[in-house]
This record gives C-alpha cells, sequence and structure tokens, in this order.
C-alpha cells in the first residue's frame, strides 16, 4: 500500500513509501531489493529497507505484522498536520499513538485496519485525501465527513479534442472510446478556429459541417450523446478569441487563458472576469493557468473570481492533465465553501487521455467534493438542461 504524499493524492510526490503486511519481512525486503530498477541499496534492515532508483527516486519499503499493519498505514500516510491533531485528541483520552498502535496505561493496542484505528479515537475512518489537518477530525467526531466523488460518479466528459485542432484522434474514435468508458455524453471542445485568420464565413461553414457531423452522430448512437462547444483563448485584451454571435451557436463555451500569464494581479484578474460574465461562456478551463513544476499560476484574486463566477453562475473546471490538475485542490476547497460547481475534464488530446480524468477525481477529492458539487455526474437529461441554458 502506498504511503505519504502519494496515498493522499497530493499533485506532486518526492520519495515513495510503501507499506507491506508480512509475517515473513526478510523474504520481502529481499525481494525488494532485487527489483532490476535499483541503482543503488542505500539501507538494508530486518523490516525496512530505502533504495534508489535509476530514475533517482528514493523508494523506502515497510514491512509490518498484519496486527500492526492499520497503525503503520495511519502514521505514515501523513499530513504531519493531521496527526499532530490527531496526537492532540489522544492525549485527551491519555492516549499515545505510534506506528504500532495505541498506547494507555502503559497497554499498547494494536490495530490492522485503519477504521479500528480511528475508531478507538472516536473517529470515523478519514479518506487519506482529507488529512490534510482541515476540520477533517472535528467531523470524523460527528461522522458527518463528507461522501468524496469517485471515478465511478462521472457520467460524461466536457473537455475532448479531436483532430479538428490539435487532438490525434478524430471525433468519431473519441465517440466510440467514450462508448467504451460507459459515458452517456462527451462535449467536443476543440479550440476554436480564428476568425482574424479564416474569415467569418469560412468560420460559420465550418461550424456548420460541425454541427451536421454531430447532430449525425447523435441520431446515429442510443448509447451516448455528443455536445458541441469550443475552446476559447482569452486574450490579453481581455476579449474572447471569438465574436459573441458564434459564441451563440455552440452548446457550451470553455474560456481559457494560453498566453501572457505574467500579467499584473489587476489586469489578469479583470481578463478572467472579463470572459465570466460573458453570458455565452459556460466554463473556466484550467483556471490558474499553471504548468506544474514549469510554469506559476497566474496572480489571480480568488475572491474577485469566486464571487463573480458565483453571481453569473459559471462552472470552474478540474482539469486532469498531470502536468496542470487544476483548479488546484485548495482552491477547489475554497470555492466549494462558497457553493461553486465544477467539471472535472480529462483535456484530452487523444483516446488514451480519457483516461486522465482519474487524476481530477483525486484533486476533487482533495477539494472535499461529493458528486453533487461535480455537474459532470449528472445524467445526459440533466447536463443538457444545465448547459443549454443561456
Amino acid at each position: 500500500v502506498p504511503l505519504g504524499s502519494l496515498r493522499r493524492r497530493v499533485a506532486t510526490v518526492g520519495d515513495l513509501d510503501i507499506a507491506v503486511a508480512s509475517d515473513s519481512p526478510e523474504k520481502v525486503i529481499e525481494h525488494f531489493i532485487n527489483y532490476p530498477e535499483i541503482k543503488n541499496v542505500e539501507s538494508k534492515g530486518e523490516r525496512m529497507s530505502t533504495v534508489i532508483l535509476t530514475n533517482e527516486v528514493q523508494v523506502d519499503v515497510l514491512v509490518s505484522d498484519a496486527d500492526s499493519f492499520g497503525s503503520l498505514l495511519q502514521h505514515f500516510t501523513g499530513s504531519k498536520q493531521h496527526n499532530i491533531k490527531l496526537r492532540e485528541l489522544a492525549l485527551d483520552f491519555g492516549m499515545s499513538l505510534s506506528q504500532y498502535g495505541i498506547k494507555q496505561k502503559n497497554k499498547l493496542k494494536k490495530f490492522d485496519s485503519e477504521e479500528k484505528f480511528y475508531g478507538q479515537l472516536g473517529l470515523a475512518w478519514i479518506p487519506p485525501e482529507l488529512r490534510e489537518g482541515k476540520e477533517e477530525i472535528n467531523l470524523a467526531a460527528r461522522n458527518s465527513l463528507p461522501n468524496l466523488i469517485t471515478v465511478q460518479d462521472i457520467k460524461g466528459d466536457l473537455h475532448i479534442h479531436t483532430t479538428f485542432s490539435d487532438g490525434g484522434n478524430t471525433l468519431n474514435e473519441m465517440v466510440e472510446a467514450a462508448v467504451e468508458l460507459g459515458y452517456e455524453y462527451i462535449g467536443i471542445s476543440d479550440h476554436a478556429p480564428s476568425v482574424t485568420n479564416r474569415g467569418m464565413t469560412e468560420v460559420i461553414r465550418l461550424m456548420d459541417d460541425k454541427r451536421e457531423e454531430i447532430d449525425r452522430i447523435n441520431e446515429k448512437h442510443n448509447k451516448i450523446k455528443v455536445f458541441y462547444g469550443y475552446e476559447v483563448n482569452i486574450l490579453k485584451d481581455n476579449s474572447l478569441a471569438m465574436p459573441d454571435e458564434l459564441l451563440e451557436k455552440l452548446d457550451y463555451v470553455i474560456a481559457s487563458v494560453h498566453t501572457s500569464f505574467d500579467m499584473p494581479r489587476d489586469e489578469v484578474t479583470q481578463r478572467v472576469i472579463s470572459a465570466l460574465e460573458n453570458p455565452f461562456v459556460t466554463i473556466l478551463g484550467h483556471p490558474s493557468g499553471r504548468t506544474i513544476n514549469i510554469r506559476e499560476p497566474m496572480d489571480l484574486d480568488w475572491n474577485e473570481i469566486f464571487k463573480v463566477a458565483l453571481k453569473n453562475k459559471k462552472i470552474l473546471e478540474i482539469n486532469s492533465q498531470p502536468t496542470r490538475l487544476d483548479l488546484p485542490d485548495h482552491l477547489v476547497y475554497d470555492a466549494m465553501k462558497l457553493g461553486l460547481k465544477f467539471v472535472i475534464s480529462s483535456d484530452s488530446h487523444s483516446i488514451n487521455d480519457l483516461m486522465l480524468i482519474k487524476y481530477g477525481i483525486d484533486v476533487a477529492r482533495r477539494g472535499w467534493c461529493g458528486g453533487k458539487n461535480v455537474l459532470n455526474t449528472l445524467s445526459y437529461s440533466e447536463i443538457r438542461k444545465v448547459l443549454l441554458t443561456k
């Protein structure tokens, strides 16, 4: 079982920690250190070993008896702040916590599951994604933790690119792949064609042709339906890269920033607000604009962004691309508390990308989202009403 930040599904992970339950720890350690991708064995003990892989990632394996495995999982999953608050609670009960169990009156009680470990403290089991030292312990004491979203709740994906723009698969190929996933609907949201480069007449022709193609697919399929949208750039001058008279022809619009990310706070905030105030914009795409470990998020006034989005009934995207994971989880939490709604999108540029949506689920769970907070958990008939109501 993974431990630490990986188990909590944090956006970035440093070292890897893995827990194993076994009554033969020596055999586990020996098997582990013979993994062919190991560059160097840093340490080898009876129940723990540290290695460096050929990709320079450090991996620690910890072996526990089965009857203490729950205690080990809890201890090393973290986070630090969560465990500090948990220890404070335990002290109120005259208990002390460790990776071996819970000690009270010098007697150690072991736990083979986390559910039993938390139960000993009068708490419901807390999902790893919530263990960040917010309000999870207080809510667990009242058995009031949220019912977090799962990938099985997702009914469709609204951010998908095809060969019409920069995708690697055709519309029909993406539709068939979505059918295999059991989706009720998808939204095709290729990058909008440029009126400046192509001219209004040509863009209108392209849009009409695409609408006819989507209509044919919808007539053909009884298992899945396709919505017609575009991903439209929010330009530096606060305008959108497609005029309203064309946006109006679409089922929905994703507005996203793709250039000039380093504008001053007031200017870039107003840039995004202008898009949120456009009546034809439905979703704010990858809202912070970050690329993990490459580009910092835009310096946005999130209080203003959220206020305007709420006022104008806009949807915030949780983009599942591993380099984005955007909106970041701490902002998802803040927006969710205000009552904003989300879509979790794969931002697929190929059939294989459709599977990335699980990473957006991780972000949503870390942001305390249940199915009710995410609109693409709705059925086709329900999401149709949301998207087509201007």
